[in-house]
């Protein structure tokens, strides 16, 4: 039992690292600007955005029943004119398209 216990301790502190670095990616917020679809990728345009600059987009890669429930965030935050959290590993340097890794919806 002991060592199932230490066992199960090690394993939940291997995912708690892993999930810090996620969370520790850099994150943007504001409001929806431009929102639109093409195949199963999403691009989002923030308002006054600092990291994707010009006509760069955020893009969301809906591969899976949990992004595309971030696509539903992002039209009911767009629709609300509410503003949102996008998780990315770094703004993007040469190209306009920065992959997003995760989404918050802000609560004001």
């Amino acid at each position: 039992m002991k060592k199932v216990v230490r066992s199960l301790i090690v394993v939940l502190s291997v995912v708690g690292c892993i999930m810090t670095a996620k969370v520790n990616a850099l994150e943007v917020t504001g409001k929806i600007y431009r929102l639109y679809a093409n195949g199963e990728n999403l691009y989002v345009r923030l308002k006054d955005d600092s990291c994707v600059t010009g006509n760069g987009y955020y893009r969301f890669v809906l591969d899976s029943d949990y992004k595309q429930y971030m696509s539903a965030i992002l039209l009911a935050a767009a629709n609300a004119n509410k503003p949102v959290t996008i998780g990315l590993d770094a703004c993007p340097l040469e190209s306009k398209i920065a992959n997003a890794s995760y989404l918050v919806q802000v609560m004001e």
